[in-house]
């Protein structure tokens, strides 16, 4: 039990003589500590004793002058003044005294002292706390003050309440002294931001030198963990930029340093030697399979730690949902896991989960790219082949095609390649690889495809949402050393020129392939140049240019926005050559800021299509057209502006290879679609209701 705890059991006896005897043997055993007293003497005023404990803090005062115990002088002749008890003017002196010893050695003490003149002070205790503010901030003392790094007092004016602060890049800042509290935080000496302030070159050294310790020994100067971001704050000019991503990635090898979250919230802090990996391993152990798959990163492989690790993700592993669980293995994989472990928990994860609901949520492909090759080894064709119409990567489309060809499976592959062929939109990455193919056996399946008709498809596919991930694989095939350049050297018609013409005279985003392609017609067909210009208007329904306007704003001020953001996090994270997220948010930036500017250079020109008022004596841009092939097969038709265009629903843009093929034909007239001739029967407005918004661009 405390003395405090005593002296109020005393109190609640109500043993008048006994707290006076302990309240004396407490002050001859020493008043260097204070607060106890202090705590225990408005214990008695509270239980209704006022008198014996104003006479009890007098005692207490008297005692700490003759220890010359200066804290409990200032505290206790502090109380005294608050509560009008003893002897004023020699508490005052005596207040005065104690702040001259405690503070002894301060520039500013005897000037602040006559300013604030406790003697005479008609409020001394708060002139008192008022003084000491002034010399805890006083001349030559550090702080850190976010936004400014560290700085030192070079002014203390207590005449007008201002602090002037020389800071590493601006000097004489002012702080209001009644903002100071707030603003600035203390550094001790040896604090790492005192010391960037004290000996800049000497700590760059250290940091170059030993990124590791030097890590460390900054961490320890804070309380709580850091962020990234923190870090290269408190690190500021001591590195610069191209040296920071080469030292973040070596310092935080350190054993000490600990890293908590994970993506951009994981902070950082320092752990004594040999403390990180238990505190990992006693965080592993209660964490849920998502977080344990994080910390198993931070396993060094061949430890006991990282062997138990990886026993317990295989484990887990066992019921987990299908990405967790394949999550679970790789870890274990990386942590060198046994490989008869690892081959039963793939075995068990098979059994209970269809290779392709496995497939659909892996979303690294290389985690696919195993999940495949172990499906070839089984010859489970059937689920190579109805993923082929999911995958989006050119590596592992080839190696799906080529495993299905080396099995006998080419009907299958051919069948499903012309599924590709007939419905680009459908499967737009296998339809780009397929095009992309130069050599090998499945280049030779599709070489008759790379034809004037898919390069048509192709420039109009470069201007669509379908697409849009596919761009810049689309600018690349678009060159004349492709098989695009033969097919206009040698292969194109005058008829498929035209075509093609009127689409290129179309405003779009591939500006430098629609200009060496209009070039190579011309110079083919210079007849084309005589042909009247395509009106650079976008002709769209009233509900999609709301739609559109909608989709511009959300773009700029929420997803480009948060990309940015997203960039400087990524940015923070360390050496950008390895960084995939920061390289992915910069591709998102770029495609945003394209889509963007896409939209509101369309909005620019936007002509609004009112399907009621269009002549519906020939095809035009709002028309609905019936077409017959033959006797009872028809085709429906609906021609409208690019952001329309759904060729899977029948509703094509009118700068389509479709749309031109369509516009100015009459009923009665004949017209080749996709590779079949068609009468048109009948035109009438499009019915704008049946015509949905597109959901993204």
């Amino acid at each position: 039990m405390s003395w405090l705890a005593e002296f109020e059991a005393l109190i609640a006896e109500g043993k008048g003589q006994s707290i006076e005897e302990f309240w004396l043997s407490k002050l001859e055993a020493g008043v260097n500590d204070p607060d106890p007293f202090l705590a225990a003497n408005l214990a008695l005023r509270r239980a209704g004793k006022k008198k014996e404990a104003l006479l009890l803090l007098e005692l207490a005062w008297e005692q700490a002058r003759e220890q010359k115990a200066w804290r409990a002088v200032r505290a206790f002749a502090e109380e005294c003044l608050r509560l009008g008890v003893g002897d004023q003017a020699k508490l005052r002196a005596d207040l005065e005294e104690a702040i001259r010893h405690l503070w002894d050695g301060r520039p500013s003490l005897a000037a602040l002292l006559a300013h604030f003149n406790l003697r005479q002070h008609k409020n001394p205790v708060d002139a008192c706390e008022e003084l000491e503010t002034w010399l805890r901030h006083d001349v030559g003392e550090v702080f850190a003050m976010a936004g400014r790094g560290p700085g030192r007092v070079v002014e203390a004016n207590p005449k007008v309440g201002v602090l002037r602060l020389d800071f590493e890049k601006e000097k004489k800042v002012p702080v209001p002294i009644g903002a100071a509290s707030r603003y600035l935080t203390p550094l001790p000496p040896g604090h790492f931001l005192r010391r960037r302030l004290e000996e800049p070159e000497t700590l760059r050294q250290e940091l170059l030198s030993d990124p590791q310790a030097a890590l460390v020994a900054l961490l320890r100067c804070f309380p709580q963990p850091l962020s990234v971001s923190e870090i290269r704050d408190a690190i500021g000019p001591l590195l610069a930029d191209g040296e920071w991503a080469s030292w973040w990635n070596k310092a935080k090898q350190a054993k000490e340093v600990l890293a908590e979250g994970k993506g951009a919230s994981t902070r950082y802090r320092a752990v004594g030697e040999g403390k990180a990996e238990e505190e990992l391993a006693q965080r592993f152990a209660v964490a849920p399979l998502s977080e344990k798959v994080e910390l198993a990163r931070r396993a060094k492989r061949g430890t006991p730690v990282a062997a138990e690790m990886a026993r317990l993700l295989l484990a887990e592993a066992e019921n987990a949902a299908p990405a967790e669980a394949f999550a679970a293995m790789t870890a274990a994989r990386r942590l060198g896991a046994a490989e008869d472990a690892l081959q039963r928990a793939w075995e068990a994860l098979r059994r209970r989960v269809n290779p392709l609901e496995l497939l659909a949520v892996l979303a690294d492909a290389a985690d696919r790219e195993s999940v495949l090759s172990d499906l070839a080894a089984a010859g489970d064709w059937e689920s190579l082949l109805a993923w082929l119409e999911r995958e989006t990567n050119p590596r592992l489309l080839r190696f799906m095609a080529e495993s299905l060809l080396a099995a006998g499976q080419e009907a299958a592959l051919q069948k499903f390649l012309a599924q590709v062929f007939l419905h680009p939109a459908r499967f737009a990455a296998a339809w780009v690889w397929a095009l992309e193919l130069e050599e090998g056996p499945v280049a030779a399946m599709v070489a008759g495809k790379k034809n004037a008709a898919s390069l048509l498809r192709v420039v109009d596919a470069g201007e669509r949402k379908e697409f849009s991930p596919y761009r810049a694989r689309i600018r690349a095939l678009l060159s004349p050393t492709t098989w695009v350049g033969r097919v206009l050297r040698e292969e194109l018609t005058e008829e498929l020129a035209r075509r093609l013409y009127h689409i290129l005279q179309s405003p779009g985003v591939l500006r430098e392939e629609r200009g060496w392609l209009k070039r190579v017609l011309l110079s083919r067909f210079p007849n084309l140049a005589g042909q009247p210009a395509v009106s650079d208007t976008v002709p769209a329904l009233a509900k999609t240019v709301r739609w559109l306007q909608d989709q511009l704003a959300n773009l700029l001020y929420k997803e480009i926005p948060a990309t940015l953001k997203a960039i400087q996090t990524a940015r923070e994270e360390g050496d950008l050559r390895e960084n995939f997220e920061y390289h992915a948010q910069r591709e998102r930036q770029e495609q945003l800021s394209s889509r963007a500017a896409k939209i509101q250079a369309d909005l620019a020109k936007i002509q609004i299509i009112n399907p009621a008022q269009v002549d519906t004596s020939q095809v035009r841009v709002g028309c609905q057209v019936e077409l017959e092939a033959e006797v009872g097969i028809r085709r429906r038709v609906v021609v409208l502006g690019p952001y329309e265009a759904n060729p899977e629903a029948g509703i094509y843009s009118h700068a389509s290879e479709v749309g031109q093929s369509l516009l100015g034909k009459k009923p009665g007239e004949d017209v080749l679609l996709d590779g079949k001739t068609y009468r048109i029967v009948a035109i009438g407005p499009v019915d704008e209701e049946a015509i949905p918004t597109r959901e993204g661009l």
